[in-house]
This record gives C-alpha cells, structure tokens and sequence, in this order.
C-alpha cells in the first residue's frame, strides 16, 4: 500500500506573557509532546527579520566556492562544513546534503569562517543563536516542569544551529504509512521531540519519525531548499534517565551511539517486512 499524506492540525503554542503563563503553556507543549511530538510556537520574540537575515546569511556561505567551505571542515565534535560527506544512521545511505553546522564554545576554534571572507557571519551567526538559545531554554523549562524536575534541570549543554541548503529526501517514504504534511507559515517555529527526550521522559514524550519527502506531487515546490535547525544536546557525561527510572542510567555519549545503533536496525526490519509484502502481493497476481 502506498504511503498517505493527511492533515491533522499541528498546534500553535503561544509564548506570550510567558511568565504569567508558564503553567498554561507548560500544560500545552506537555499536551502536544504526549500525542504527536510536534508542535509550533508562535510570540516566541524572534522577529521574521531577524530569520531573513540569518537565512540570507547562510545562503551567502553556501554559495562560495567549496574550496573556500573546505577551510572550516567537519569534524568529529560535529562542528564546520561538510557536503555528501555523512551518513543518515537511519538507512545506512550518505545523507544528500551540504552543511554548516555550529556550536557555542571552544569546538568552533578554527571553524568559523572569517570577516574577510563572509564580513560579519560569526557575530551575526552566535547573536542569533543566543537569541534561538534563549526561546530554547524556555521551552526546556516547561518540559522539565511537566516531568516534575526542577525548573534548571535540563541545565546548558551542548546546543548549536545547523544551516544547510539540501536536507535528506526520499522519494519511497515508508510505504503503507501515514504521513503529516507540515507546512510553512511566518512567524512560526516548528519544534519536535528527540529520541534522547522521549527516553528521559520515560516515553512520555513522543519522538515522531520524519522527514523531508523528494517533490512529486502538484504544488510542491522544486528549487532549493534552505533550512535552519537548532538542536539541544546533553553533555556526554550527563547521566540521562526519566523520573520513573523506566530505562537504565546512561551517559549523554552512551545514548546517542546506541540510538544511531537502534534508529538503523529498526528501519532495515521495517523495509525488510513491508517489501517481503508487497513481493507476497505480486507473487500472488503473477
């Protein structure tokens, strides 16, 4: 059976009179990572100026010549530029992209690229990712809340902002599933649950498989596409269980070899069994 496209709403969580409204908003983004893991939130305090600009910003980087791009090389801190060069720890397959991905901190020594060659790209680049830091931690705060940590439990870690012009597209998505469309509008940012939050919640949280689909359908666009993805991380040597201890303790670095471990082996059992079905099925036509 071929993979659907449905519609649900995805729901606008507004930030606004954020402190008066902290358990509202609490209950509400609780609410959202419960049943989908995906929500949006909207009166966040970053102007659609300030997106423009940033997205202007990357698209400059992406247009010098690779040999440029290729002083601030990736590294395994997963820091610096790289392009068709990673692979997508959920099929194996390098993922067909080009990035810039940076971080706060030493791990970017040597890594930004220079006033000579993009004038003003690294300050511009950390104040908008203090200002993306800054809405992060409030929605931490919530999360941490809903749990019945602390307020500063989920405490600065690794963060950094990913830019790239290509992400992973497939053109065969999970046959036999259904899929949600989500879409653009200004002034949103869509947010979504990680493998990490879902285990520290003890699967409370939902961590919903997704991904960016090849154009192929009447009204999808076909010209380049530029994206902006932060990403909180724990430290390595954080210790990572959820208040019911439903999961042994493990360390930041532990969890995230074994989730590229699971996400590859889960996926290569579910192609396995959808493809046995449809051989079934056409064996049975034959």
């Amino acid at each position: 059976m071929a993979a659907k496209t449905v519609h649900p709403v995805l729901s606008q969580i507004s930030l606004g009179d954020y402190d008066s409204r902290i358990d509202e908003i609490t209950a509400q983004l609780c609410t959202a990572a419960e049943e989908i893991g995906f929500f949006a939130i909207k009166d966040h305090g970053i102007s659609d100026e300030e997106v423009q600009r940033m997205f202007t910003l990357s698209e400059s980087f992406f247009r010098l010549p690779d040999e440029t791009k290729a002083t601030v090389p990736w590294n395994p801190q997963n820091v610096g530029w790289e392009k068709l060069s990673q692979i997508r720890p959920s099929t194996a397959a390098p993922d067909n992209k080009e990035s810039y991905q940076l971080q706060f901190g030493e791990n970017m020594d040597g890594l930004w690229v220079d006033d000579a060659t993009l004038p003003g790209f690294r300050a511009e680049a950390l104040a908008f990712m203090r200002r993306v830091q800054a809405v992060s931690e409030r929605l931490m705060v919530c999360l941490a809340r809903g749990l019945g940590f602390a307020d500063d439990y989920f405490r600065t870690g690794q963060s950094g902002l990913e830019i790239c012009p290509g992400r992973e597209v497939v053109t065969e998505h999970a046959l036999g599933d259904m899929w949600t469309r989500v879409g653009f509008e200004p002034g949103l940012v869509v947010c979504n649950i990680g493998d990490l939050l879902m285990s520290w919640s003890d699967d409370r949280f939902k961590s919903t498989y997704h991904r960016v689909k090849a154009p192929c359908e009447e009204g999808d666009y076909y010209g380049e596409r530029f994206s902006m993805a932060f990403f909180n991380q724990p430290c390595k040597d954080a210790v990572i269980q959820g208040p019911k201890k439903k999961y042994p303790a493990v360390t930041g670095a532990e969890f995230t070899r074994r989730a590229m471990e699971n996400s590859y082996k889960a996926l290569k059992a579910k192609t396995e069994k959808e493809m046995a079905a449809q051989n079934g099925t056409a064996a049975g036509a034959a």
